[in-house]
């Protein structure tokens, strides 16, 4: 029992980890989007 707790808590942090990789790389290619279009329109 103990052994799949653990096993639990660590595929959610796991998760976590993806998750806020993926929405931190998102940020980063928005910027870079953004970034691109500024530099178009000057």
């Amino acid at each position: 029992i103990i052994v799949a707790m653990a096993q639990t808590l660590l595929s959610a942090h796991i998760r976590n980890k993806v998750a806020d990789i993926t929405v931190d790389g998102g940020k980063h290619v928005f910027e870079a989007h953004v970034v691109l279009v500024w530099q178009l329109f000057e």
